[in-house]
C-alpha cells in the first residue's frame, strides 16, 4: 500500500528531484497539478532534467551533484526522443558501454573493458562488488601489476575500499545493501554491485553513482533502485592535490556507495539529507581523512540563518555537521533508523527526509528542543562535539557591555525555519565583580516552535553552563547568568526558529523539506535584550 509521501508524490515527482512539478508518469500533457501549481507535461520535465544534467556532467554547474543530476535524468529519459534521448542514454551509460557518445558521457570508456575485467577478475571474494576497468585508453587506471595476475594494482586498491565500505555500512552499520538490476549481462548479473573506474577528475568529480533499473521503464510505484557507481581511476594530486590518492579513493567510497544505499531505501529524498548523510558516513568509515571538513564552511556551523533543510548549492553537504550531532548525542544508529523511515520501497513507511529525522529522534525527546539545543552547538562546537575543535563556528552579532545598566537595547533578528541567530556578548573590565546579565527575549509564540539557549563560556573557555529560556505562550522569556569579567568570557545567546510545518507538499516551490513544500513559520521576528545588573 503506498503511503502518503508516495501516493502524492507521482502526481509531481519531478518537484522530488528538484524540477518543477508534471503530471503523473504516462501523461503527455499538463493535466495534473498539485496544490493549484500547473503541471509540466513529462516531456517538458524530461527536457529540463537533460539540460541540467548535461550542464553539471559538462563541468558548466554546480546546481547539484552529478549523483543527483543523474537520478532526476534517469526518472525521466523514456520521455525523450530523437537527438535528445541518445544524449541522455549517453549520459547514463555505464562506462563499458561502447555504443554511447563519449562527447557527452563523460565517463564512457574510449577504449574496451580489459579482458580480465570482463571475466570477472575485478570481483572481491569477500563482498559482492565488482570493479570494472580499462587498459588502454584516457580513462586506464595506473598499469602497475606487481603481482603480474592482470589486475593492476590500483584496481586492487579499490576493491579493497570497497571492501571497507561495504564491511562498515553494511554489515557492521546494518544498512541495506544497494539493489542490483538482473539482466542478464555480466555487469548486470542481479548478485554483484558495480563499480567503474574513468578519468572523471578531468571534470572535477571524484565519483558518482546512478540508478540503473529496468523497473524505471515499467512505471514502478515505489522508490528504491538498482544502481552504479564510477569512481575517478587514479585520484592524481594534479586533479585532487588534497589528501592522498588513497585517501580520496577511501571517503569518496565510502560517500558514493552510501548514496547507492540511499537508492535502496529511497532514490528520491531531499538533496539536503542525501548529500548530508552521504558525508556524514565518510567520516565514520574513514575517520582520519577529515575530507568532509570543507564542507562546514557551507553549513549552519558557519551560515547559522540558512536553514537546514535548504537543498541548494553546497550547503546540502554542510548538514552532515548536524546529523554528527545527533549520532554523537544518540547514537551512530539513529541515522540508520531515520533512512528507515523515509524508506520509500513497497515495505517502508515513507516520510520525507525531516519528518523522518525528527520521529526518530522524538523518540528520545523533543526534536524541536534539540534544534534548540544545536544553536549552541555551532557556536562552540569544541565543547560538544568529539572532534570540535576541527569545526569552525558560527558567525555572530557581537555586543560588548560595561557598567551596571549598560544594554544592547532591543535587537531584532527575523528567522526562517529551522535556523539561528547568535549574539555574542562580551564584559567589559569595568564591569563589577558581582555583576550579572539579564536577558529578555521577546520571540513569537508558542505554536511557531521558537527556542532560545544561553551559554555561559568561562575565562578559560570552557562552557560553565547552558540555560534553556523557558518561553510562555506568547514567547516570553527572561534568563539571568553570572557577567564577571574576572571569570567570564562571553555570553551567547541563541535564538531559534525550530519550526518544521510545511504545506504544499512536492510542489516544487522551494528548496526546502518535502519535494519543495513551502515553510508555514518563515519570516519570523525574534527580539533580544542583555541589561548588565
Amino acid at each position: 500500500m503506498l503511503g502518503t509521501h508516495a501516493a502524492r508524490a507521482r502526481a509531481g515527482l519531478a518537484a522530488l528531484v528538484g524540477l518543477a512539478v508534471l503530471a503523473p508518469l504516462g501523461a503527455t500533457t499538463a493535466t495534473a497539478d498539485v496544490d493549484g501549481v500547473p503541471a509540466l507535461s513529462q516531456t517538458a520535465a524530461a527536457e529540463q532534467a537533460l539540460q541540467q544534467a548535461r550542464d553539471v556532467m559538462s563541468g558548466k554547474s554546480t546546481a547539484v551533484s552529478p549523483t543527483l543530476a543523474l537520478r532526476d535524468l534517469a526518472v525521466h529519459a523514456d520521455q525523450l526522443v530523437g537527438a535528445d534521448r541518445q544524449v541522455a542514454n549517453a549520459l547514463l551509460a555505464r562506462p563499458n558501454d561502447a555504443n554511447s557518445r563519449t562527447d557527452v558521457g563523460i565517463a564512457v570508456w574510449d577504449g574496451n573493458e580489459a579482458a580480465k575485467s570482463a571475466s570477472g577478475g575485478g570481483c572481491s571474494t569477500a563482498v559482492p562488488v565488482c570493479v570494472h576497468w580499462t587498459n588502454t585508453g584516457n580513462d586506464a587506471p595506473p598499469l602497475a601489476d606487481a603481482n603480474a595476475n592482470q589486475v593492476p594494482d590500483w584496481v586492487e586498491t579499490t576493491i579493497a575500499a570497497m571492501e571497507d565500505v561495504w564491511t562498515f555500512e553494511v554489515d557492521t552499520l546494518g544498512y541495506r545493501p544497494p539493489l542490483t538490476d538482473e539482466r542478464g549481462s555480466i555487469d548486470n548479473d542481479g548478485v554483484n554491485f558495480d563499480v567503474y573506474l574513468s578519468n572523471i577528475g578531468t571534470k572535477g568529480y571524484y565519483g558518482y553513482c546512478t540508478l540503473d533499473d529496468s523497473r524505471l521503464k515499467d512505471g514502478y510505484r515505489y522508490f528504491d533502485f538498482a544502481s552504479y557507481c564510477v569512481l575517478d581511476n587514479d585520484f592524481s594530486h594534479r586533479e585532487f592535490p588534497t589528501h592522498a590518492p588513497s585517501e580520496n579513493l577511501q571517503v569518496t567510497a565510502a560517500h558514493e556507495f552510501f548514496h547507492a544505499v540511499q537508492f535502496a531505501y529511497d532514490a528520491f529524498e531531499d538533496r539536503w539529507f542525501m548529500e548530508g548523510s552521504a558525508a556524514w558516513i565518510e567520516d565514520e568509515v574513514f575517520d582520519s581523512v577529515n575530507d568532509n571538513r570543507q564542507y562546514l564552511f557551507t553549513s549552519q556551523f558557519r551560515k547559522p540563518a540558512a536553514p537546514l533543510d535548504t537543498s541548494r548549492g553546497l550547503s546540502v553537504y554542510g548538514g552532515w555537521g548536524f546529523l554528527r550531532f545527533l549520532s554523537e548525542k544518540f547514537g551512530v544508529d539513529v541515522i540508520k533508523r531515520a533512512w528507515e523511515r523515509v524508506d520509500g520501497s513497497p515495505a517502508g513507511p515513507d516520510d520525507y527526509s525531516l519528518q523522518g529525522l525528527a520521529r526518530v529522534v522524538n523518540r528520545h525527546g523533543d526534536f524541536h528542543r534539540v534544534l534548540g539545543d544545536f544553536g549552541v552547538v555551532i557556536n562552540e562546537p569544541s565543547a560538544f562535539l568529539s572532534e570540535g575543535s576541527q569545526f569552525p563556528s558560527a558567525t555572530k552579532d557581537r555586543f560588548a557591555l560595561g557598567r551596571r545598566g549598560a544594554s544592547t537595547g532591543w535587537q531584532r533578528y527575523v528567522l526562517d525555519h529551522t535556523s539561528y541567530a547568535p549574539i555574542e556578548i562580551r564584559p567589559k573590565s569595568s564591569v563589577p565583580s558581582d555583576a550579572r546579565l539579564k536577558i529578555t527575549i521577546n520571540a513569537p509564540g508558542r505554536a511557531t516552535d521558537p527556542e532560545a539557549r544561553v551559554m555561559v563560556v568561562r575565562d578559560n573557555g570552557s562552557v560553565r553552563s547552558v540555560t534553556a529560556v523557558k518561553l510562555d505562550r506568547h514567547g516570553d522569556g527572561t534568563a539571568n547568568v553570572p557577567f564577571a569579567p574576572s571569570s567570564i568570557s562571553h555570553i551567547v545567546v541563541s535564538l531559534a526558529n525550530t519550526s518544521t510545518a510545511f504545506h504544499r507538499c512536492y510542489s516544487g516551490r522551494t528548496g526546502f523539506s518535502c519535494g519543495g513544500a513551502v515553510p508555514v513559520h518563515d519570516d519570523q521576528k525574534h527580539w533580544f535584550k542583555a541589561l548588565v545588573r
